[in-house]
């Protein structure tokens, strides 16, 4: 089990981390209110806006394409948090939050537009309704996040790849998108 606090791997059945010395409980879980939708044709919610997330994922290249170094966001302290604070920011629109939690290290994130950043999110504005951080792994200065995004009334499974930089972690969007 890993700390949620400081990332710190611990045994099973302990109460306290080993590291940092704060309580280890269950993960936090995100709540939210996913309106019903019908869905006669059984596609998810991914399969239903690919032609959106498609979009979105070359305007996401663009935006890295106009960066020229590497990204200086604020980070969090763990895998877990990093990832909340994208999804958060891009459920509540923040694009402060979103840009903070990113990295790349072909492109410097910090140095896009203003509206560079509001195209990306207008485009990724309210796809996420809610999410739930299932798993994580640490490996050294590189992690994994497995979430269940919804949105739209379905709900989908993925992947983030994180990287820590300077004692932060960020959503390595190299790797991820």
């Amino acid at each position: 089990m890993y700390c949620k606090y400081c990332g710190s791997k611990n045994n099973k059945n302990v109460k306290f981390c080993a590291s940092c010395g704060k309580a280890i409980g269950e993960e936090e879980v995100v709540e939210t209110t996913v309106k019903p939708v019908s869905n006669t044709n059984g596609e998810s919610f991914f399969q239903k806006n690919k032609g959106v997330i498609a979009v979105a994922a070359v305007i996401v290249i663009v935006l890295f394409l106009l960066g020229n170094g590497n990204g200086k966001g604020n980070g969090s302290s763990s895998p877990e948090a990093a990832s909340k604070q994208f999804l958060e920011g891009l459920k509540t629109c923040n694009t402060k939050k979103v840009f903070n939690s990113i990295y790349s290290e072909e492109h410097d994130v910090s140095e896009l537009t203003a509206e560079d950043k509001k195209q990306f999110m207008d485009n990724m504005c309210g796809m996420v309704d809610g999410y739930k951080i299932l798993d994580s792994d640490i490996d050294g200065d590189e992690a994994e996040v497995e979430v269940r995004i919804t949105g739209d009334g379905d709900s989908d499974e993925g992947t983030f790849y994180l990287v820590k930089v300077r004692g932060k972690w960020y959503i390595d969007m190299d790797r991820t998108f």
